[in-house]
């Protein structure tokens, strides 16, 4: 989502954008003559704040984090430790240097877990039950970006995405649910297109005031047309209903509610949200060498890059990967 973002600001002629990038960056390779880029990892204090005071920025868009709900379930403590510090080192750096930009945090649908039938719509005020760490981390990260709203005045919006999928993802994506519903019973919310999403983060920005909290981003394009019975595979019993067609559109800034209902994951459903960096690479322990230390680096030694960390963690994944697996 980072490089629609950083595409859709740039192509506007009204911003200034600048960035961090920790690993490969090919996907914004066509923005770089065009973007102010600080190579950096976001785990030190001193690191953010000295980036932050180099570019005294306007606002803020808190996009880095480890992604994926699928590695969150076989490594949890390196998502919980990842998402949640990263979000404090970057409001401690504001509070340390007396700034106070608006800031865009970005939460998930996750954090909502399972809903019954008779709790939808559902609304930034309903009950947060996250299902795994992923969702988990979010949670505490909007802990505390509420806790330093309300301690140090900052102005930090939570916007729990849905789905988001790039272009070229989403048209596919929705028509092989419709054509077959049991094959998306992993995820029913809707899909929000990357090029959206980076609209609604822009609108945020600009917008002349707009309260701290949560808000509910989710797409316009539904996933089901009619309500319906799909069984969830692996560890959930019960059919789950599919009733998306109150999803009302999310073109401004207005709170959006969002019916739907989010069944929990299986490690199958872990592997296909990983997909991107699976068809990339062909496998998953390249594809895991590649998030740990970035895509470039699993090219540069076509392979698991001789890095002790990185092999380390390759090996710790696999093997509760396996474990997990029916029989292990």
């Amino acid at each position: 989502m980072g490089s629609h973002l950083a595409e859709h600001l740039l192509d506007l002629g009204t911003w200034t954008a600048a960035g961090t990038v920790y690993g490969g960056d090919e996907n914004i390779a066509h923005l770089r003559d065009r973007l102010e880029l600080y190579e950096a990892e976001l785990s030190e204090l001193e690191t953010v704040r000295n980036i932050i005071e180099d570019s005294r920025p306007d606002a803020i868009f808190h996009l880095a984090a480890q992604p994926l709900p699928s590695l969150s379930r076989i490594d949890p403590w390196f998502t919980l430790e990842n998402n949640i510090r990263g979000q404090l080192i970057l409001l401690e750096a504001f509070k340390a240097l007396g700034l106070a930009p608006r800031t865009l945090v970005i939460g998930s649908g996750e954090e909502y877990g399972r809903a019954g039938a008779d709790e939808l719509p559902l609304t930034e005020d309903h009950p947060l039950r996250p299902c795994n760490s992923y969702a988990l981390a979010k949670v505490a990260a909007e802990q505390a970006a509420d806790y330093f709203t309300k301690q140090f005045g900052l102005n930090i919006l939570s916007f729990r995405f849905m789905g988001v999928r790039t272009p070229a993802e989403i048209g596919a994506e929705i028509d092989a649910m419709a054509a077959d519903p049991a094959s998306g019973a992993w995820l029913l919310w809707t899909r929000t297109d990357a090029r959206d999403a980076a609209i609604a983060c822009r609108l945020a920005a600009e917008a002349s005031e707009v309260p701290s909290g949560p808000y509910n981003i989710t797409g316009a394009r539904i996933v089901l047309d009619q309500p319906g019975q799909l069984e969830a595979p692996g560890d959930i019993d019960e059919p789950l209903t599919s009733s998306l067609t109150r999803v009302e559109v999310m073109r401004t800034l207005d709170r959006v509610r969002l019916a739907g209902r989010l069944p929990g994951e299986t490690l199958t459903s872990h592997y296909r949200a990983a997909r991107d960096m699976l068809d990339r690479f062909g496998d998953l322990p390249r594809a895991l060498a590649a998030y740990n230390a970035g895509p470039a680096a699993v090219e540069q030694y076509g392979g698991i890059p001789p890095y002790p960390e990185t092999q380390a963690y390759v090996r710790r994944v696999l093997d509760e990967a396996r474990r997990l697996e029916p029989g292990g």
